[in-house]
């Protein structure tokens, strides 16, 4: 690449790579990370050529190393010494070519973090817009709410003194209903009042005070005044019995529902997601590790970075953890 590099004449800065005074100096530093990416790219089909070489290379080592078998002297244990060195070296080589991958993770990392500072800023803004807009709504839904709760109390207290109206006027009907009779005497009102009571004829013209209650109480049923009297204290009850029927049903009222003002912007509507906010870390270890909740254990998740360095720092001593070994690897190296 360095001796094709020599023979391809100079080229001119890409466009809009240029250093701008008026650019922040994280600016600067992403047009300079750019400038390399775009000089690996520009030169792409050369860059590959090397890099599938060094892929062969790598691969005949590997085929190599499968078919090596255990030293059976110093000699062929140095030339496997060797052997493993010219792997390093080649690791170093596939490296150093493929460097451009840091500098391509650089760039991303500053571009996604420079379109993370302006996501963030509008992330921030709408989060405000949509509490703003939230809290209008649940006062709008209250406040509809507690209007038609309103206007269902007027409608029930309506309905109940209608109701209360209807019960008046059944008793005045019932009332006329045992009235319609012809004016009877003091026993024949006790007479009609034990009858309707539920006694016999002759019973109740005994306590009305008749003589001979047998024939007293048989002649006074057949008489058109005590039969017309016996009527109306039927239909007076059957009108009070309705009445109370009535009232003891469910007051069912309607009214015209209020409608909360909201109105959807054009190309607007709500979306409810739901998630979880974690407050407290260490508490939600300690419960999941104390049992209980019912809390799942596929929430936590074990730091191999951590791990290996309590491997370090404790070697074989970590064995005594559950579900973890101690390992020791030992390998050439310049």
């Amino acid at each position: 690449m360095k001796q094709a590099a020599k023979k391809r004449p100079v080229e001119e800065e890409p466009a809009g790579l240029q250093l701008v005074d008026s650019m922040t100096d994280e600016e600067n530093t992403i047009v300079q990370v750019g400038r390399t990416v775009l000089t690996v790219m520009s030169r792409i089909g050369e860059f590959l050529t090397v890099a599938r070489t060094i892929e062969v290379k790598a691969k005949t080592q590997l085929t190599m190393a499968r078919s090596l078998r255990v030293p059976t002297d110093s000699t062929s244990d140095e030339m496997m010494q060797r052997f493993v060195l010219g792997c390093s070296d080649g690791i170093k080589e596939a490296e150093a070519h493929w460097s451009i991958c840091q500098a391509i993770s650089r760039f991303h990392r500053m571009m996604t973090g420079a379109r993370g500072r302006a996501v963030d800023a509008l992330e921030e803004a709408r989060r405000i817009g949509n509490n703003l807009h939230n809290e209008y709504t649940r006062a709008e839904q209250r406040r509809v709410q507690e209007e038609n709760d309103r206007r269902r109390r007027e409608e029930e207290e309506r309905a109940r003194q209608q109701r209360e109206r209807e019960a008046a006027d059944a008793e005045e009907q019932a009332l006329r209903a045992e009235a319609a009779s012809a004016k009877l005497s003091d026993r024949e009102t006790v007479f009609v009042e034990e009858v309707f009571g539920g006694r016999n004829a002759a019973l109740a013209a005994k306590i009305a005070g008749y003589k001979n209650p047998a024939d007293a109480g048989a002649r006074l049923l057949a008489t058109p005044k005590i039969e017309k009297a016996l009527a109306g204290k039927r239909e007076a009850e059957n009108i009070r019995r309705q009445s109370v029927a009535r009232q003891q049903q469910p007051l069912d009222v309607q009214h015209e529902e209020a409608r909360p003002d909201i109105v959807r912007a054009a190309g607007a509507k709500d979306r409810t997601t739901k998630s979880a906010e974690l407050l407290d870390e260490n508490a939600l270890i300690a419960a999941i590790i104390q049992g209980g909740h019912g809390i799942p254990w596929d929430i936590l998740t074990v730091k191999p970075a951590k791990l290996n360095e309590y491997a370090r720092s404790m070697g074989a001593l970590i064995n005594k953890w559950p579900g973890v070994r101690y390992k020791e690897e030992t390998g050439v190296t310049r």
